[in-house]
């Protein structure tokens, strides 16, 4: 919770806009304005009570500052005080931010300069080695499984041909020439499954140091990325009044 304090006369805000002072707030808790934020007592302050001698206080400073130990229950500002004349109504801090971004940019209307001297600032040779890795890693993530699954079967299919191989040692009598090329068959089958095996532990050992990355948060870094080539800027005071605006932006009708 958060107050309005005036130093002198030393008194709280209260609900209906008056100053309570010190001596009556501890019978009159019940009537101090309390903030939710302190962005929102500052609004306040600031468009209210300009003068010095005001200032937010929280829970803390606020006990220090009347010496009492009970708070106020917090309860929101009546509703006749909300839907009083804008100009009186107590803003939120939403609100007002709101106020500041867009209600004083030309009410509705929203001046848009589309992009420009693209060829300066997009497309850079970074820019394209930052997405050619990203669409490398995507194509890698997204093909993981189906290598993976063809490597197993190649290394399935090399383990029953050497044990075909195998039972034809066991069931038949081999020359001399035909056990040379039974080594020499059996050699290059454990080259090569040799080969397929290393591959899938290395594949194994990059899924298990990938396994954060989201393939779907990657496609998502290449589209932003790739929509910096149109990205626009909103003006936030300029008007269509404007003779510069005039001749280089358009502006953007919001619906109510």
């Amino acid at each position: 919770m958060y107050f309005l304090w005036q130093n002198k006369p030393a008194a709280v805000l209260g609900k209906s806009g008056d100053w309570i002072p010190k001596v009556k707030i501890p019978s009159m808790l019940e009537e101090i304005h309390i903030f939710q934020n302190p962005g929102e007592a500052r609004y306040i302050q600031r468009t209210k009570y300009s003068k010095k001698g005001v200032s937010v206080l929280g829970e803390k400073a606020f006990k220090e500052k009347t010496h009492i130990k009970k708070l106020p229950v917090f309860r929101e500002v009546s509703t006749a005080l909300q839907e009083s004349d804008s100009s009186e109504r107590m803003y939120t801090y939403v609100e007002y931010l709101e106020s500041l971004c867009e209600a004083d940019v030309g009410c509705k209307n929203r001046i848009i300069f589309p992009a420009a001297n693209q060829e300066q600032t997009t497309g850079t040779p970074f820019m394209r080695e930052v997405l050619n890795l990203l669409n490398a890693l995507g194509d890698y993530l997204a093909a993981l499984d189906s290598k993976e699954t063809r490597l197993r079967e190649e290394i399935r299919q090399l383990d029953l041909l050497n044990s075909d191989r195998l039972h034809q040692v066991e069931l038949y009598e081999l020359t001399e020439e035909e056990c040379t090329g039974f080594v020499w068959t059996l050699h290059e089958a454990q080259i090569e499954r040799r080969r397929r095996k290393n591959e899938l532990l290395s594949l194994l050992f990059s899924k298990e140091a990938l396994k954060q990355v989201d393939l779907d948060a990657v496609k998502q870094a290449v589209g932003q990325i790739e929509a910096l080539e149109n990205q626009v800027y909103r003006c936030r005071v300029l008007t269509e009044n404007d003779p510069f605006v005039q001749s280089h932006a358009y502006v953007s009708r919001k619906e109510d």
